[in-house]
């Protein structure tokens, strides 16, 4: 298996992202498996000048080490345009076709299902990726409130659009509209053994709903970039925030598109994931509290003390967190 770090720069990194780190530097080295180091800095005006040399300082000051050379994002736009040009190749209907029901014990490796590379949007039928000229107030006045990890689901509102008036689509993008591109999700449920919290299912109709790909800025989007990025890389051990759990049953329905489109990744297998349980309590900012590694790295610059350092910075980020949840 390959691991991945996948960190983003737009600050020093805390605690928290070091304990995840920390995970899947343990789950690949255990068994002898190498770890890549990805920077993602899709999002550009989030990065902040210097930070990605900064988080390999602290992960070399941590013995976190990486095999090959690091993968910046914001060098492979290429290949995420190349992807979504597969994808667009589909229409809804194929992917209904292609995509069922997949199971939890599946071993099926991702080269599975009918290449569509070639395949052209027929009158009648809906496509795969299509435009949204949805504003965030808009997403939010046609949505049902939401619990839990406050997820939102899309409404709907261009899918519609485009399977009932593609006439009218087309005239708002010859009028230069600001757009942003989606995916549009099956009534398909996706299933999967996750080795903390178990087995895990979602509807992606009602569970997801259709996805951004890429944004009205040109940005693409984090669920697009690192689906392609994993399958490129040939990622197959992923631990992540339990916050993203709903993401892996969307970036696997990527992945399936992805391949039944023609995209080849380089090495094809089955991928095992990993959350973690850091999502924070309440409200609470995903900054709030967090302890700069930086902190630890001053205090205790001893390379026999970086796992005290961790431990140390994990314990005052359960403390903060058992606070909050037993706060009146």
């Amino acid at each position: 298996m390959t691991g991945r770090f996948a960190p983003t720069p737009s600050g020093r990194m805390h605690i928290g992202n070091v304990y995840a780190m920390l995970g899947a530097w343990l789950s690949a080295r255990k068994t002898g498996d190498s770890i890549r180091l990805r920077i993602e800095d899709i999002d550009e005006p989030r990065v902040v000048p210097n930070a990605a040399e900064t988080m390999m300082h602290d992960l070399d000051w941590l013995g976190l080490n990486w095999d090959g050379e690091p993968v910046f994002q914001s060098t492979r736009h290429t290949l995420y345009q190349e992807a979504l040009n597969l994808l667009s190749n589909l229409n809804i209907d194929e992917i209904s076709d292609t995509i069922s029901t997949i199971g939890i014990s599946s071993n099926d490796s991702d080269s599975y299902g009918a290449t569509a590379s070639n395949t052209t949007n027929t009158p009648g039928t809906t496509p795969l990726i299509y435009p949204c000229f949805c504003s965030r107030a808009d997403i939010r006045a046609a949505s049902a409130p939401q619990e839990g990890d406050r997820f939102t689901v899309y409404p709907g509102t261009c899918h519609r659009l485009i399977a009932n008036d593609p006439q009218r689509v087309k005239q708002r993008l010859a009028n230069g509209d600001r757009h942003s591109l989606r995916i549009a999700t099956t009534d398909t449920t996706i299933a999967f053994h996750d080795e903390v919290f178990g087995n895990q299912r979602y509807n992606l109709v009602q569970d997801i709903g259709d996805t951004i790909v890429r944004r009205s800025d040109g940005i693409y989007s984090y669920q697009l970039a690192v689906t392609v990025d994993d399958l490129d890389m040939g990622i197959t051990d992923i631990v992540r925030g339990r916050d993203l759990l709903r993401s892996s049953a969307l970036q696997i329905y990527i992945r399936k598109a992805l391949i039944s489109a023609g995209f080849q990744p380089k090495q094809p297998s089955h991928t095992r994931i990993c959350p973690l349980s850091t999502t924070r309590p309440g409200n609470v900012s995903p900054n709030a509290n967090a302890r700069s590694t930086s902190v630890f790295s001053r205090r205790t610059a001893s390379p026999r003390n970086r796992s005290s350092a961790i431990a140390h910075g994990y314990s005052a980020c359960k403390e903060t967190a058992n606070t909050l949840n037993h706060s009146p």
